[in-house]
């Protein structure tokens, strides 16, 4: 067989298509789950069923692009005498780590210092690890649209979001 028809067997198309059917899974779950009395302008199940749309939509594109050859996998590493990668699982994995690392605290403080604060501090931690320097920018951007979602969820849409400190 030649290796554009095992391509599919790859991890990325793989994982896209096991991801398709488990954001419709929990599309449907949400779309069954008993709605609360709250009166919103949008109600809390808009957004979960939101990102799995996209979710789905990135899977599909994933799927497309693996198959059909433009997300060709990074040549291998050189394998070093013992058969392992040069680089170890945590170099490789640090900035996804930390990532997840900045979503975890950021869940902690969320309500304690509130939602513009913990979501600028988040902005600013994630920009750092991905994109060294331009503190200023990054503090700018970080606080502008911390504001601005704040605004539109609690004027607009009247969804609460806590105030911690600020409030």
């Amino acid at each position: 067989m030649s290796p554009s028809s095992k391509s599919w067997v790859r991890f990325d198309p793989l994982v896209a298509l096991v991801s398709i059917p488990i954001a419709v899974f929990l599309i449907i779950v949400e779309l069954e789950t008993p709605k609360a009395n709250i009166p919103q302008a949008v109600g809390p199940e808009v957004m979960p069923i939101g990102i799995l749309l996209l979710l789905i939509v990135n899977a599909l594109a994933l799927f497309v692009q693996t198959v059909y050859g433009k997300g060709k996998p990074p040549a291998a590493a050189a394998p070093t005498a013992a058969g392992a990668s040069s680089e170890s699982w945590v170099k490789k994995y640090k900035a996804v780590l930390l990532v997840l690392l900045g979503l975890i605290v950021y869940g902690f403080i969320l309500v304690p210092i509130g939602f513009v604060l913990a979501t600028t501090f988040l902005i600013i931690y994630e920009a750092r690890l991905l994109q060294r320097g331009k503190w200023i920018r990054n503090a700018a951007v970080g606080f502008g649209v911390s504001v601005g979602v704040y605004l539109i969820f609690v004027k607009l849409l009247n969804v609460m979001l806590p105030a911690g400190i600020l409030g």
